[in-house]
């Protein structure tokens, strides 16, 4: 949880233009880390809710990842792409 801020922070340097998509996804991303961590707790404590909880967060995780993996593909074949038809303009 703490190196996903992190890591946001780095991106968002001062100047920076960050994509409402990528805040999404990081803010995303750390809820679903720390429900994941509350749930386990829940878990230790007795209560099978706290699987529960874990699981549903696991799930929604995996949404996070899956789609940050989709959209990092897609711009770099997107910035090939480009790269592409300016050689050839050339």
């Amino acid at each position: 949880m703490v190196a996903g801020l992190l890591s946001f922070r780095q991106v968002s340097r001062p100047g920076a233009q960050v994509p409402r998509a990528t805040v999404l996804r990081t803010l995303g991303g750390t809820a679903c880390y720390s429900a994941e961590m509350i749930g386990a707790a829940v878990l230790i404590a007795g209560h099978l809710a706290g699987l529960y909880l874990a699981a549903v967060a696991m799930v929604a995780n995996f949404f996070f990842m899956i789609s940050g993996s989709w959209l990092l593909l897609i711009g770099v074949s997107t910035d090939e792409a480009a790269a592409g038809t300016q050689k050839a303009a050339e």
